[in-house]
């Protein structure tokens, strides 16, 4: 009866630890959710907004992706290990300390029969330690050392998970090029970009050909963040100012063009 007991309190503190890892994984993936996604949104926007030179994008690349691969590896790969039973795990002793922290005198019990398991390998009379073990795993049997861990408690770190993510699903959805362009540079982190202007040219002619020596007119709209107040053109004699026709229409004419 003792050898039949005493499995059964081992596959509890087995099962205990089991929790003890998974509580581990859990609360170390929202941990990683919201450090490595925070910083893959602060470090896309601000990409987005400054263009960085290649060196500043190597460092925010480079320093993310160790941060992501650190916080991985200690706060959710590590724990799933150690659940799997595989590397170095917490022994029954100081899963015992564990769970007497939660239940008072159940520490002591579950050393005591550590401690007694042990001694009765190398006793040639077990019967009086397998009857002291009986006895003291009849007044712990029924103590649920799974509830020790309480995996629920992790929902406070839910408020500082779930704002990046809320984050990142608006911007993918109500301004999905903030992250395509900034990772599109932060990706090609050896290149250099050119900060593209904030307004665009729009030819409105249809045809940009003219009989020779004829005047042409060019029609311009520019649309955009920006609107220019005033838009210069550039040829091959000079410098010359656009007409303003109205809010973003401009026109220029070109005086008696010449053959090629």
């Amino acid at each position: 009866m003792s050898e039949r007991n005493y499995v059964l309190l081992i596959q509890k503190l087995d099962a205990f630890i089991r929790r003890y890892y998974l509580n581990q994984m859990v609360r170390g993936g929202l941990y990683t959710l919201a450090i490595v996604l925070s910083a893959y949104l602060l470090f896309s926007i601000l990409e987005f907004y400054f263009y960085f030179p290649p060196a500043m994008r190597k460092v925010l690349f480079y320093g993310w992706l160790l941060t992501a691969g650190a916080g991985l590896f200690v706060w959710v790969i590590q724990p799933l290990l150690h659940f799997m039973r595989l590397g170095r795990i917490i022994d029954y002793a100081t899963a015992s300390r564990i769970i007497g922290d939660h239940f008072a005198n159940v520490e002591d019990k579950l050393l005591n029969i550590l401690q007694l398991r042990s001694q009765s390998a190398e006793a040639k009379d077990k019967s009086l330690i397998e009857a002291s073990i009986d006895q003291k795993i009849s007044a712990i049997q029924l103590v649920p050392f799974r509830e020790a861990i309480d995996i629920r408690k992790n929902k406070k770190y839910l408020p500082f998970a779930l704002p990046p993510v809320a984050i990142l699903l608006f911007l993918l959805f109500a301004a999905p090029n903030i992250l395509i362009d900034s990772n599109y540079r932060l990706i090609r982190n050896n290149r250099y970009f050119e900060k593209e202007a904030p307004f665009r040219f729009r030819i409105n002619n249809e045809v940009l050909e003219v009989p020779q020596y004829d005047d042409f007119e060019l029609s311009v709209d520019v649309g955009g963040n920006v609107i220019p107040a005033a838009v210069s053109i550039v040829t091959a004699t000079g410098t010359y100012s656009m007409e303003v026709n109205g809010p973003g229409a401009f026109t220029y004419t070109f005086k008696k063009i010449p053959a090629d």
